[in-house]
């Protein structure tokens, strides 16, 4: 069989409110396969390397806290790659994230438990706390959110703020988005990856939605044994 006739028969199947089902991020076992990404110095897929983390929070505390101490919110912080350095400059963070094995990582390597808070849960229904002075929405991650839910983020970074406080989204363009769900299908074998322990294939089929200004990808994931 080809790739093609696979791709032609593989349907996404919409949950029952009709909507797309989503990349597990709370599974425990992606959760953990993920954070294995996220701590990789080989590739920026996940999180950043950590040299480039070190030189984006020294610039977050010089620029935008301009050398003060704050409350800081750090919103889908993941393994704690910005807060934990945030927290050794003196900083009091927050860090919400939906996946388990993230926020068990960057609780253990905490070394100021006084000043940085992790919980794991959904960013859109989380309690994001009160009078934090800066808001960070890093790594394109506000992009992976519909219009509402993004709103819904909004409303609650605002209510969560001081007065005075600012918000610091990192967000792809739009030139950038069409690129990624013009790019076509494409696929990959692995022994071990993201989707699978066990060899499998993943076929990813990527689509530009121009009327919703939307990516939209599919990942289908074969067991290289079992074909299932």
């Amino acid at each position: 069989m080809r790739l093609t006739d696979l791709f032609n028969q593989l349907q996404r199947p919409p949950d029952d409110r009709g909507k797309m089902h989503k990349i597990p991020w709370d599974d425990a076992d992606f959760s953990r396969r993920m954070l294995r990404e996220h701590l990789s110095q080989e590739h920026d897929l996940a999180s950043r390397r950590l040299a480039t983390v070190d030189s984006h929070v020294n610039w977050i505390h010089r620029e935008i806290l301009v050398g003060k101490t704050v409350r800081v919110l750090d919103l889908g912080c993941g393994p704690g790659l910005y807060s934990n350095r945030l927290a050794a400059l003196g900083h009091h963070c927050r860090g919400i994230d939906f996946s388990p094995a993230s926020i068990e990582y960057a609780r253990a390597q905490s070394s100021q438990a006084d000043r940085v808070e992790y919980i794991q849960g959904d960013i859109r229904k989380a309690d994001y706390g009160r009078d934090h002075d800066l808001a960070m929405v890093l790594y394109g991650e506000f992009d992976a959110f519909s219009r509402e839910d993004a709103g819904t983020i909004l409303q609650k970074i605002f209510e969560a703020l001081t007065p005075s406080g600012q918000v610091l989204i990192e967000a792809h363009t739009l030139e950038f988005l069409r690129s990624v769900g013009q790019s076509g299908d494409t696929w990959y074998s692995q022994e071990d990856g993201l989707f699978s322990e066990k060899p499998h294939f993943c076929l990813m089929a990527n689509r530009w939605n121009d009327s919703a200004n939307r990516v939209e990808a599919d990942f289908h994931v074969i067991d290289a044994a079992t074909g299932e």
